[in-house]
């Protein structure tokens, strides 16, 4: 038996995944003293503090949690579809929890290299592919195939926002203005 598991950068919430059949964690995210888990807090303030100029951060899902996921599937071969590893921690903390596991040998963390709609599109076929028959070998085969050829375009609302993270130097964000 295969288990896909995944995070929330797939912008599924965890009813949507389960409902799904694939098993979802939730990357944790706070905003000055607002602390939660992400797409279960209150959006609506959670928007509006970043209106104000709070700036959230966020962080991989507790190390914890991981290896509560890969142990209540010991005995099914992992498939743990990851956010890009250059966007979170969240691959390296599944590589050093499936280091740390027992089953280790069953479990695939597999680094989409992208977020949101690309990685919900991977996740989502590779259940399908689990639900048609196809063996881990076959999935994570057609997984890499499709990572190669997928590129994901991120469009700014807020170049502001942008700036007050450290991800955009003040050149250009007041460039961007125009």
């Amino acid at each position: 038996m295969v288990q896909i598991i995944t995070d929330s950068s797939t912008l599924h919430t965890v009813e949507e995944a389960n409902a799904l059949g694939v098993e979802t964690l939730s990357l944790c995210v706070n905003i000055n003293e607002l602390e939660g888990r992400d797409l279960q807090m209150d959006m609506k303030d959670f928007y509006e503090r970043i209106r104000k100029g709070q700036i959230p951060r966020s962080s991989q899902p507790p190390i914890g949690e991981v290896v509560d996921m890969f142990d209540k599937y010991k005995d099914s071969d992992i498939i743990n579809i990851t956010i890009a590893d250059g966007l979170s921690g969240t691959y390296q903390s599944a590589c050093a929890v499936k280091e740390m596991s027992e089953n280790r040998e069953r479990i695939t963390v597999f680094n989409c290299k992208t977020l949101c709609g690309p990685h919900r599109y991977l996740v989502e076929k590779a259940q399908q592919m689990k639900e048609k028959g196809y063996s881990a070998a076959e999935i994570l085969e057609w997984l890499e195939e499709k990572r190669e050829r997928t590129e994901s375009f991120l469009i700014p609302q807020d170049f502001g926002f942008l700036k007050r993270g450290g991800r955009l130097t003040p050149v250009p964000a007041t460039l961007s203005d125009f």
